[in-house]
């Protein structure tokens, strides 16, 4: 058993680990955000070919996040609870979690092309995405889990604010308006971490295991959902050169693989 110095200080290492990545994050957010707004015209190959390969990167980040972390750290807390159970509940709970946001976002976006969502309505999208990711972050206990994650996050959130800042850059909307929707989205990924290390101390025993087994799973499925349902059929476009940008993807996924050797 951990002596109750030692159980203290590596408590205060973790929160102080946790609040560099929200500051981080944050910061991330909102200069991704601001960006666009600072130039009105964004039709330059240069931004397209950047932001593009950004977010081809990002695409295989979140795959290998889902895949190689969120998954077998969710299969291995319920192998913990139940050691007889052969059914694949992981991989059932993040079909039920793809599915379910599939609809959410079929909902949320019923009468609009995707190319055609309101600045709002992207933002209140991208916004629910990133405190589910925040979320699985700060209930992450195990390092290696938690650093893939970091990395995933990072991968997006800057070319998700850039996203947002086009569509508001693009848009009618005040500037001051602009910005305070840019600040409001890039503090959804701190209050997702906030809220998940406060549900991760909040569940403790066999319960706390089994939450965490389960937000896992949905973890996973946002990350898979968004990977394969948005971010990387964006991204991989001919316009830009799909070679570059498959490679690119794959560095991603490289990174994430990595990350589970070395970590």
């Amino acid at each position: 058993m951990m002596p109750q110095g030692e159980k203290g200080e590596g408590t205060m290492e973790v929160v102080g680990i946790k609040v560099a990545y929200i500051v981080v994050i944050f910061l991330a957010g909102v200069l991704g955000g601001l960006a666009p707004l600072r130039k009105k015209s964004l039709s330059g190959h240069g931004a397209g070919v950047g932001f593009q390969r950004g977010e081809a990167f990002a695409g295989g980040v979140f795959l290998g996040a889902g895949l190689l972390h969120l998954l077998p750290d969710a299969e291995s807390n319920i192998t913990t609870l139940m050691p007889n159970q052969d059914f694949p509940l992981a991989p059932l709970f993040a079909g039920i979690g793809i599915l379910a946001i599939l609809l959410f976002d079929h909902a949320s976006s019923k009468g609009s092309a995707h190319k055609d969502r309101t600045p709002i309505l992207l933002m209140i999208m991208l916004s629910v995405h990133s405190i589910i990711a925040g979320a699985a972050l700060g209930i992450e206990g195990g390092m290696a889990s938690s650093i893939a994650l970091f990395v995933a996050i990072m991968a997006h959130k800057s070319s998700a604010g850039f996203a947002l800042g086009v569509a508001l850059a693009k848009s009618d909307t005040a500037l001051s308006e602009s910005k305070r929707q840019i600040y409001v989205f890039s503090l959804m990924t701190p209050i997702g971490v906030v809220l998940g290390s406060v549900m991760a101390e909040a569940f403790t025993g066999r319960s706390g295991v089994l939450f965490e087994a389960l937000f896992d799973s949905v973890a996973a499925a946002t990350f898979l959902y968004m990977s394969l349902g948005s971010i990387l059929p964006n991204a991989i476009q001919r316009d830009y050169g799909l070679t570059i940008q498959w490679i690119v993807a794959i560095l991603g996924f490289t990174t994430m693989a990595l990350i589970a050797i070395v970590a």
